[in-house]
Formats: structure tokens, sequence, C-alpha cells
């Protein structure tokens, strides 16, 4: 098991939360991006670690609010995926095939409701970056439980 506190992040450390962009409205949904923009905070941190990672281009990047601003929404607020693809000229791509993942968000099940965090490391690792606060935190939690959903972003 790896310790959070020795992971030496180089980006993104975001939160769903921060003032800059929690008012913020998904779609024509109700939801905001404060306590239902999870999944919108790691589409942003993923696209942000490809522009770090991949492209050395650390001037490019959108944040949690800039990727809200130009996602499109379900009727109930849930974010489609393919902004991924449109954010970086089609260079990363969603992907249900686990084996060709650079990128994973991982779906948990936390006080009733479903959240996404980013997994960190390799696919195997036991941390992750949690939009609720910003923060590295081990995968496995008392106050959550990780449930089966993944979603996965390719190179393409």
């Amino acid at each position: 098991m790896m310790d959070p506190s020795t992971y030496r992040p180089r980006v993104g450390l975001w939160s769903q939360r921060d003032l800059r962009w929690s008012w913020k409205q998904l779609g024509q949904s109700k939801a905001k991006m404060g306590p239902k923009g999870c999944a919108v905070t790691c589409l942003a941190i993923i696209i942000l670690r490809y522009f770090y990672d991949v492209e050395k281009n650390p001037k490019k990047f959108y944040r949690p609010g800039e990727v809200c601003d130009r996602a499109k929404y379900t009727s109930d607020g849930s974010v489609y995926l393919n902004i991924v693809d449109e954010l970086t000229n089609g260079k990363l791509l969603h992907t249900y095939d686990p084996s060709v993942a650079k990128y994973t968000m991982i779906q948990l099940s936390w006080g009733g409701q479903n959240h996404w965090v980013v997994q960190l490391g390799r696919k195997e690792a036991d941390l992750c970056l949690d939009p609720w606060d910003g923060k590295i935190k081990q995968l496995h939690q008392p106050y959550w439980t990780v449930t089966n959903g993944r979603r996965y972003f390719r190179l393409a």
C-alpha cells in the first residue's frame, strides 16, 4: 500500500467545491459543481495530467470550471465523457478496455451517493485524487465503498 503523504503530484489538486466553479450548473439540470461535480472535476484532472505527461505542455489545460462550461450533460447532470476527446483534439479517448488505459476514474459509493475519483500511479495503485476536497487518499476508506464502476481513457 502506498502512503499518500509520500506521493508528490505535479498537478491537478482541484476540488469540485472550489469557489471559482462550485456554483456552476451542470448543463440544464439543477445540479451544481460543488455538490455533484466530481466526474467533471475528475475529467479536468485527467485532461491536465495528459497535457503534462504526454504533450509536455503545461501551459495548455482546462480548469474544472472550463470543462464544466464546455461539456454536455444528461438531464440529471451526468457528464458525457467525450469532452476529453474534444479538449485533447482526439489525442485522449474514452475506452472500455482497461488494458490500454493511461488514466482511470473509479466510482465509489459514499453516503448513499455515487462519487468519482482519479486513480493515481500504476493500475494496481491504491492512491486516488479525491475531487471532493482535492486531496490524495488511499482508495480504500472506511467511509466509502469502491464499486465496479470504472471509466478508462487511452492515448489515441
